[in-house]
């Protein structure tokens, strides 16, 4: 299960609890609340994101016998993206690892919807055994004719959420989606277009810090969270890596 289907999955819990919590806040009184004497906190903003992803491709497969093939292709994808602004409501609870961000539309977390121009490149470099014997493998080379290019996307779904195991941290991931290019081949284990990466080579969570006290302060009107990191994907004669940089801008906004 991907990341974007686990946090799916958690926030469908996550939320009733949430509200639960605001019905409860409604039904105490004004100058409790006002007091903060409840310990609840809840902040409204607009939001926007921007990044960008790139990814590099390495075939490295050499022949290693008479009938054997050398594949040594290689290809590059950039993904520059933005989203429309959102209203989202932020909340906490006394007790709570991290605060929760909710938008009006969807009680799943914060689904953006983004415009992508997605430029992908492939160069195909595949000989073949020339010996006539091999069969299918000879022949010399093998044309293959890619539909590479460059393409936009007026409404590619991102979820931005926090990690409920890094504390602070908001993490952006892609919604699944169709391929752009039907001949132009995407970098392996979701480096690729419809996907946005979201962990390092490590295993850790890309994320973006944003503060329990920089949500629930007043004084802070407008500040923008930004995001780093890269993965590299290594596989028997191939490689592939995808370095992402992305960031939120939080703009405060008065009122419920």
């Amino acid at each position: 299960m991907n990341l974007v289907r686990k946090t799916r999955a958690r926030l469908a819990s996550a939320v009733i609890t949430v509200l639960l919590l605001l019905a409860a806040a409604f039904m105490i009184a004004p100058a409790e609340w006002a007091s903060g004497a409840t310990g609840f906190q809840t902040a409204r903003f607009k939001i926007e994101i921007k990044g960008v992803q790139k990814t590099v491709q390495q075939h490295t497969h050499t022949a290693e016998g008479q009938c054997d093939l050398t594949d040594i292709s290689s290809g590059s994808e950039k993904i520059v993206f933005k989203t429309r602004p959102i209203v989202i409501t932020a909340s906490h609870a006394p007790g709570q690892f991290n605060p929760y961000l909710l938008a009006r539309a969807t009680p799943q977390g914060i689904p953006a919807t983004a415009t992508a121009t997605v430029s992908r490149s492939y160069t195909p470099r595949i000989r073949l055994a020339t010996d006539p014997e091999c069969g299918r493998n000879g022949g010399g080379s093998v044309e293959i004719h890619p539909d590479c290019g460059t393409r936009t996307v007026g409404a590619w779904r991102l979820d931005l959420e926090y990690d409920q195991q890094r504390k602070n941290g908001v993490f952006l991931a892609a919604d699944e989606g169709p391929d752009l290019f039907a001949e132009c081949p995407a970098a392996g284990d979701m480096l690729a277009f419809p996907f946005l990466d979201t962990t390092t080579t490590a295993g850790k969570t890309i994320t973006a810090q944003v503060s329990q006290d920089e949500l629930f302060d007043p004084g802070i009107g407008k500040w923008v969270a930004i995001a780093k990191g890269s993965r590299r994907y290594d596989a028997p004669d191939y490689w592939a890596k995808a370095t992402v940089e992305w960031d939120v801008s939080f703009t405060r906004l008065k009122g419920p």
